[in-house]
């Protein structure tokens, strides 16, 4: 299936599903509270196969489980928010719409590719320990 995406403002448009804009990393990090704890990582292209980069991290707030993809690592890059599911799609985006089109096919991929792993590391991760990390770095998968 082929999606159809146009950026309107603040909101992209998906086939007839409006997904809003994505915050940038740096808006979501200045919304954990002092007691949050998280675990967060930048995949680069090297460890994933998929051009750009993927920040993984821990549960932060309360949406469900994703990865942000960003054609540049930085807190305040554009980026696209993917649910972590069976059917991983874009739930959020500030991408250009060209971006999001080339680029969600190939992160969907990478996130069913690797869907066990990242929601083990979404709900557990913030108490793996070094050894448990390191192990869980290692098995990610490339596309």
């Amino acid at each position: 299936m082929r999606l159809t995406l146009q950026n309107t403002s603040a909101w992209l448009t998906r086939g007839t599903i409006k997904v809003p804009a994505d915050r940038t990393l740096e808006a979501e990090l200045a919304m954990l509270g002092p007691d949050d704890d998280y675990d967060m990582a930048n995949l680069s292209e090297e460890q994933t196969g998929v051009p750009g980069n993927i920040f993984i991290s821990t549960q932060m707030g309360k949406h469900a489980a994703r990865v942000k993809y960003q054609e540049k690592k930085g807190k305040t890059q554009p980026s696209f928010s993917m649910v972590i599911t069976d059917s991983p799609h874009v739930v959020a985006s500030n991408l250009p719409k060209l971006v999001c089109e080339r680029m969600e096919p190939i992160v969907a991929k990478w996130v069913i590719l690797n869907k066990d792993e990242l929601l083990r590391y979404w709900y557990e991760g913030v108490d793996f320990d070094e050894n448990e990390r390191a192990a869980f770095m290692d098995g990610i998968k490339r596309i």
